[in-house]
């Protein structure tokens, strides 16, 4: 089975989760303490290290705005460069959106 990692970001956690590509399924969610990381890349890499997973596509919802490539958090300390983040994860794709962006997806569904 082939995943996508998906989160949920906001000023206190990162949930982190894998999202089955053919099935739309969730499994592995797991929630993070933002205080415990220096970054929302390094609490990507420790989820990605605990399953002992490589993921080539992942989707990011965020709490805070999303202007072009750079994201800086309005209630967190956490800034960072979507292109920068998704050469360092090493992923072939890279989606970061606004968490109410994300909302209004579901509800289409």
């Amino acid at each position: 089975m082939t995943y996508a990692l998906v989160g949920d970001v906001g000023g206190t956690n990162a949930r982190l989760a894998l999202c089955s590509k053919e099935t739309g399924e969730i499994s592995r969610a797991k929630t993070y303490s933002g205080l415990e990381f220096d970054s929302l890349e390094a609490a990507i890499r420790q989820y990605l290290q605990e399953h002992q997973l490589e993921v080539q596509d992942a989707c990011i919802a965020i709490a805070c705005p999303v202007t072009e490539d750079w994201v800086a958090m309005t209630n967190h300390t956490w800034a960072f460069s979507i292109k920068q983040m998704k050469a360092n994860l090493g992923l072939a794709h890279l989606e970061v959106i606004n968490d109410f962006t994300a909302v209004s997806m579901r509800s289409r569904c």
